[in-house]
């Protein structure tokens, strides 16, 4: 449920609802996957569609729901952990302050529940623990990866409860 400031209800939706959102992703021929390397994953990456793959969550994951609003205050993002088939995974979905569901995350791999939009809009931040590494990940608004960069923790046992701009 979204409220306005005066408790009154905005907008009542489902938190998890099914699909990409209302800016989903349009091939339009060129650059299509059909046509782009695929490292070790071969010629058959192509043919599995991007979002239908959930991919397990971190085993350093607390479960616990995040929301981070834009600077701005015109979106905010949303990071649960949904079950498909007794397989609980973690999305990260974009919404509008008027309650309209636009982008959901793609598949990452050990995706963490840590998130923060950067004030100035542009990106979004969270992490993911997967191959005994742990990785802050940017993702734009349209839920697609931007970039990386490793995390050097000495500790095995180490877990990132937060992230933040300064």
């Amino acid at each position: 449920m979204l409220m306005s400031e005066e408790f009154e209800c905005i907008k009542d939706a489902d938190a998890n609802p099914e699909g990409f959102g209302s800016e989903h992703q349009t091939q339009v021929g060129w650059g299509s996957k059909d046509t782009q390397f695929h490292g070790a994953a071969g010629k058959d990456a192509s043919q599995t569609p991007v979002f239908a793959t959930p991919t397990p969550i971190s085993v350093h994951d607390t479960e616990e729901t995040r929301i981070s609003w834009r600077g701005d205050g015109q979106y905010f993002a949303v990071s649960t952990v949904d079950t498909k088939e007794e397989e609980s995974f973690r999305v990260v979905r974009i919404w509008t302050r008027e309650g309209v569901h636009t982008a959901t995350n793609e598949p990452i791999p050990g995706l963490e529940d840590a998130l923060y939009w950067k004030p100035s809009g542009n990106l979004i931040t969270t992490t993911a623990y997967s191959n005994n590494m742990h990785k802050v990940l940017f993702m734009e608004r349209n839920g697609l990866c931007h970039g990386e960069f490793p995390l050097t923790l000495k500790e095995p046992n180490t877990a990132v409860s937060n992230v933040q701009w300064n």
